[in-house]
């Protein structure tokens, strides 16, 4: 009767391990956020930019900054713009994939 205790014992732990084992290994790591190959369109433009357009008298050119890069975890790109001396606009904007859209947003 002992023995068959044990035996059912062993056979219960033999079992557990092996389901545990088995959701272990099943556990894939999730996808890098930002990783997905429809957020890379828009590498292009990450980085520094001196901007240019004509100024406010004919022949005269405006110039202006944009700085664009990545932020959390690489799922948002992020715009901020400055005008500089030639103008008092500051603009800021955030584009980010739309998964279930299939397409880029921008705020």
């Amino acid at each position: 009767m002992r023995i068959r205790k044990t035996y059912r014992l062993a056979l219960t732990l033999l079992v557990l391990s092996c389901v545990a084992c088995a959701r272990q290994n099943n556990t894939a790591a999730p996808p890098k956020p930002g990783s997905e190959p429809e957020q890379k369109p828009l590498e292009f433009w990450v980085g520094e930019w001196d901007l240019t357009w004509p100024g406010n008298n004919s022949g005269e050119t405006a110039h202006g900054t944009n700085s664009i890069r990545r932020i959390l975890d690489d799922c948002i790109v992020q715009e901020n713009f400055s005008g500089r001396d030639a103008m008092t606009m500051r603009g800021q904007s955030v584009s980010i994939f739309d998964v279930r859209a299939g397409k880029w947003k921008q705020t």
